[in-house]
């Protein structure tokens, strides 16, 4: 089913532990046309730090669109200590690569068929 970006902005965004802000935006793979990341402004609890929340976190992905919210499957410390994004430039596979690194993601561009027909990344447990 297709869906509207427009419509998930401001939901709000929450981890394990409490409350870590709002969807401010969602990345996509322009070429695989999948959701690759949503872009989370951490508001009042990191004032001024947006992350990036891979699908492979957000629980229950397509019950958030109905929820109106997304529960991830992190910590707020885990958030707070994610690798720093700089919002006045593109994401980088740099960035990417240390993001997967820190979150033992696989990283999506090696294998064009990681992921099958899923909306994120696939997480093989080590």
């Amino acid at each position: 089913m297709f869906r509207s970006i427009k419509d998930l902005i401001s939901y709000p965004i929450d981890a394990v532990d409490g409350k870590v802000g709002k969807v401010e935006n969602a990345l996509f793979d322009d070429r695989y046309w999948r959701l690759r990341y949503v872009v989370a402004d951490t508001e009042t609890w990191l004032p001024g730090k947006k992350v990036l929340l891979s699908p492979a976190h957000l629980k229950a992905l397509e019950t958030g669109w109905v929820g109106n919210s997304f529960p991830t499957d992190l910590s707020k410390s885990q958030i707070e200590d994610s690798p720093d994004l700089k919002t006045d430039a593109p994401v980088s596979h740099q960035y990417e690569e240390e993001y997967a690194k820190y979150y033992q993601l696989p990283m999506y561009w090696v294998d064009p068929y990681v992921y099958g027909s899923a909306t994120g990344p696939a997480y093989v447990p080590q």
